[in-house]
């Protein structure tokens, strides 16, 4: 074999490895950036409509929380309740951008687990958590009921699966 042909060939050899990362990386950056993109359309969504759910108190109803009920049992007014759906909704699309769980999430960050340790938040969070799908809400509910079963026994589930 000559040495053009070595050439050549090392050429082709790293001309192929160096598509094959180009491709993997591509991938990786496009997979990313959709979560990003989620984040940012989720965030903004929610900004945009809940953000603005205390300004129309009866819309609680949608979700079936009565904030008549939920002031005079447990003192959280509309409010605490629109400020929790919002921080809520803030912390999801951080999980979505991270690819994380909110289980995950609330495990490992000490700003969640701070506001959480107040009884007034998990009195709110006992109203929000209906405006939420199940995967939101097991997350936190699973993180809950692990610091505080005896609050929270009556109201998750027995078995909870995040």
């Amino acid at each position: 074999m000559e040495s053009f042909d070595i050439i050549s060939l090392i050429a082709l050899v790293l001309s192929s490895v160096s598509f094959i990362v180009t491709f993997i990386w591509n991938k990786r950056i496009t997979k990313r950036d959709l979560q990003y993109q989620k984040a940012i359309f989720y965030i903004q969504r929610n900004f945009d409509s809940e953000g603005k759910i205390s300004e129309y108190s009866d819309a609680f109803e949608f979700f079936g929380i009565d904030t008549e009920i939920a002031k005079a049992n447990d003192d959280v007014t509309k409010d605490q309740i629109a400020y929790l759906i919002l921080s809520i909704s803030s912390m999801q699309s951080y999980c979505i951008a991270n690819n994380i769980s909110t289980y995950e999430h609330m495990t490992k960050n000490d700003y969640r687990q701070n506001m959480f340790s107040h009884s007034k938040t998990r009195d709110t969070w006992k109203y929000v958590r209906k405006c939420f799908s199940k995967k939101v809400t097991r997350g936190i509910d699973k993180y809950l009921f692990e610091k505080y079963p005896d609050e929270f026994k009556e109201i998750i589930y027995k078995k909870i699966d995040a």
